[in-house]
């Protein structure tokens, strides 16, 4: 029986799999950090569910064209960062929200604090940077309301 396929299936480009996670090699940001922010925006929007296997290293490796060990440190910091977590058969799998797992607010607030100060640094207004974040937050469709203990 074949295994079912990822939502991060390949698309037509060799640097592009599916909708949901694009490489940019021009990029100053490092691929393992762009293969990390994509799946989370996946998993943000709900393309991407608990439980959802993601592609082997090896695959995802195969059709993006990058080493193996970038997919390996992209999986292992969305492991960290507790978005996936590793299931009995070594797979890497999307995680759920759990009650049990510590307050992320402060280090999300802290990653927000940072992103402000640097457009405010760049000579982005405060009016502006309230726009451009309304528009980002449509841009990523409705996100599950956020828990407070």
């Amino acid at each position: 029986m074949p295994l079912p396929r990822s939502p991060l299936r390949k698309a037509a480009s060799p640097r592009a799999v599916g909708p949901i996670l694009q490489v940019d090699f021009r990029s100053p940001r490092p691929i393992y950090l762009q293969l990390r922010d994509g799946i989370v925006a996946a998993i943000g929007s709900g393309a991407l569910r608990a439980g959802t296997p993601l592609p082997s290293l090896r695959r995802l490796s195969e059709e993006l064209g990058v080493n193996l060990h970038t997919v390996h440190r992209a999986y292992d910091v969305l492991r960290q960062n507790g978005f996936v977590g590793v299931d009995r058969s070594q797979r890497f799998v999307v995680r759920g929200a759990s009650a049990s797992e510590a307050d992320p607010s402060k280090e999300w607030e802290d990653a927000q604090r940072r992103l402000l100060s640097e457009g405010l640094a760049r000579g982005v207004d405060r009016t502006e940077l309230v726009r451009r974040i309304g528009v980002l937050l449509k841009a990523v469709g409705n996100p599950a309301p956020h828990r407070r203990p």
